[in-house]
């Protein structure tokens, strides 16, 4: 009896493609839910979390270059000298993308035209609807 790995997922491919980028320049972890969905767990998950050794600034800044040349997107900001002084010295969570966050579909759309403002919160924000999201998450 042959044993085949189930199909790939689009995350699949961005994990591969950008730890194949970070691993040129320091050590990394996949840590999360990738993790038990690597371990033969059935969950969802929309992304990957990682933890990178602490490397200097001179060490981050080429690979912050090498993961945008790449196509990857920083949500914080695409200049590394940002991104290491205001979030990594502070030991705040960088972001990247292999596309903006820009509205893909009917649902983003739909998401967009719903959007609600929660007075109990006592932030002046928009959210989404909480039943758009359980629907998402069940999906």
């Amino acid at each position: 009896m042959e044993r085949q790995v189930s199909d790939r997922t689009i995350l699949d491919d961005f994990a591969e493609d950008f730890v194949h980028i970070v691993e040129k320049h320091c050590k990394y972890i996949i840590v999360s839910g990738f993790v038990a969905i690597a371990h033969g767990k059935t969950r969802a998950t929309e992304d990957i979390d990682m933890i990178l050794e602490r490397i200097s600034k001179g060490k981050f800044l080429p690979l912050h270059a090498d993961l945008l040349e790449a196509g990857f997107h920083c949500a914080q900001s695409d200049t590394g000298d940002v991104v290491y002084d205001e979030y990594l010295t502070h030991g705040i969570s960088i972001c990247y993308t292999r596309d903006p966050n820009f509205a893909k579909d009917e649902l983003d759309n739909f998401q967009l035209k719903t959007r609600k403002k929660l007075s109990l919160m006592g932030l002046d924000v928009w959210f989404s609807s909480i039943e758009t999201n359980i629907a998402f998450k069940e999906e």
